[in-house]
């Protein structure tokens, strides 16, 4: 697959998700990651590669040169090469580059691993937990062995963040904030270029720079004050939760790969983490989630993971038979 084939199985995958077809979502992710790992490996070894249902790759001889122009990304000097790694899209001699040129194994595996994440923190379910961590453990090996780019240190913070959010789920507190501040020290970088990427994958790496910087910014606010202020020394930051806030919308309005998940992140803050923490909805608050339930109801019906939120939501306004019936 080609990179604009890419981006558009990425999106696929995860409006089936907010179509309640998880399932299918796996699949689609499953198959993406596959079909990286072959063509990368091809890239790298001459041979493809998959992943088993385990999560280990298995080598397949292929024809090379039968297979060299349908899976090589792109050939050319150092210099060439060099200039995809910094992010740029064109050759030394001026010559435009494919628009195949990045290895996306990781963020295959990593919206692959977010189902899990999904089926788990609504079903509270173990097994999913752990599911989720061993496929997030996967994702970061991927990333790990793909070429230096502004998308691998996006991929290797948003991998580090999920899996300290499923420890957290899973009562492993200390691992699970851990795991949220070691994803600073490829966080902090995302303001640098991965926020303003204007390349031909903007639609994943800066959806996914907003989101992994706004998470971020509100999980480590709500910290409580203790492990607030052990974080500030460590890291040198305590997070900022309404700059946390504005990234989410942003990386909502902007319609990109994570945008749902922004979506979905805003409610559940407005709705279900204000109640926890003890603080009131505002005016505003409301406003904000009923426009955010209108656009889920136009781009995304019937999904389970906003009805959720939307009967929480009623149940806030002390409206009980509407929150019983949604």
């Amino acid at each position: 697959m080609g990179l604009k084939e890419d981006l558009k199985e990425m999106q696929r995958g995860t409006s089936l998700i907010f179509a309640n077809d998880l399932s299918g979502a796996e699949l689609v992710f499953k198959t993406g990651m596959d079909k990286a790992c072959e063509q990368q490996n091809f890239q790298e070894t001459g041979t493809s590669s998959i992943l088993n249902q385990n999560g280990f790759e298995s080598k397949l001889p292929v024809d090379i040169e039968s297979k060299l122009k349908k899976y090589r990304f792109y050939t050319g000097s150092a210099a060439a090469n060099n200039s995809i790694v910094n992010g740029e899209h064109t050759q030394s001699n001026g010559t435009p580059l494919p628009d195949e040129g990045k290895d996306l194994r990781g963020a295959f595996a990593a919206l692959y691993a977010l189902v899990s994440m999904a089926k788990g923190i609504t079903s509270l379910a173990s097994e999913e937990l752990d599911e989720c961590e061993r496929r997030l453990g996967i994702a970061e090996e991927l990333t790990i062995k793909g070429e230096d780019w502004i998308g691998k240190t996006v991929l290797r913070g948003i991998i580090s963040l999920s899996l300290g959010v499923v420890q957290i789920a899973q009562h492993s507190f200390v691992k699970g904030v851990y795991n949220i501040l070691k994803s600073w020290f490829w966080i902090r970088h995302l303001n640098e270029g991965a926020v303003n990427f204007d390349g031909p994958e903007k639609d994943i790496v800066r959806s996914s720079a907003l989101c992994a910087l706004a998470m971020f910014n509100i999980l480590l606010s709500l910290l409580p004050s203790p492990l607030l202020k052990t974080a500030s020394f460590v890291i040198g930051v305590e997070g900022n939760r309404d700059e946390g806030l504005r990234m989410l919308e942003d990386c909502w309005r902007e319609k990109g790969v994570l945008s749902p998940y922004a979506a979905l992140a805003l409610v559940v803050y407005y709705v279900d983490t204000k109640t926890l923490i003890g603080e009131r909805q505002t005016k505003e608050d409301f406003e904000s989630c009923d426009e955010i339930f209108r656009w889920a109801e136009y781009y995304h019906p019937n999904s389970v993971f906003f009805s959720l939120i939307k009967a929480d939501l009623a149940a806030c306004r002390h409206n009980i038979p509407l929150a019983r019936q949604i």
